[in-house]
């Protein structure tokens, strides 16, 4: 009898130790584990601005509403400096940028903040004329193209709260 008892003992044990493993540790390690991976997806590429680069592809609003599901939004380059950064990052192929042409009757290039467009970088040859729904991607030189669908890889940006200062964008157009 007491026998049974010490196995019922230990067998409890082992279901608490279970259950516990289960309902508290399983959940926490997960949970550090989807922080790591998201802290090791942003890169530091300005004190700043923090940047990702997709691995996947999608269109241009499921890739904006993932850059905002992550605190961010399609990376805005509006001047060189930010330019520059973005074609040293290791991307995967040609990659959605937050400009998109306005829904305005008198179509202009606005990024996803809603400025308008006053750096470039186009790929020579491209008609930046604007139609409706347009929207631009980079190629892995760092050469802005349009598109209206398609899947591509994409770009999120998002504002180092820790360092709150705005890049000032530049006033040099190119090819509009």
């Amino acid at each position: 009898m007491f026998g049974l008892l010490i196995l019922l003992v230990v067998v409890d044990i082992g279901v608490r130790v279970k259950i516990y493993h289960l309902v508290v540790e399983k959940p926490l390690q997960t949970r550090f584990e989807n922080h790591t991976k998201e802290q090791t997806e942003w890169q530091e590429l300005r004190e700043s601005y923090f940047y990702c680069a997709s691995t996947e592809k999608k269109n241009w609003t499921e890739s904006r509403k993932d850059c905002m599901s992550r605190g961010g939004d399609l990376v805005i380059l509006n001047n060189k400096e930010k330019q520059g950064m973005i074609e040293r990052m290791k991307i995967h192929g040609d990659s959605w940028i937050g400009l998109q042409s306005s829904d305005e009757w008198t179509a202009k290039w606005k990024w996803v903040d809603g400025t308008d467009l006053a750096y470039g970088s186009w790929r020579d040859g491209v008609n930046v004329k604007t139609e409706p729904e347009s929207k631009a991607f980079t190629d892995q030189q760092g050469l802005w193209m349009l598109d209206k669908t398609g899947l591509k890889y994409w770009i999120c940006e998002k504002k180092n709260v820790q360092h709150l200062g705005d890049l000032k964008p530049e006033k040099n157009i190119s090819k509009t």
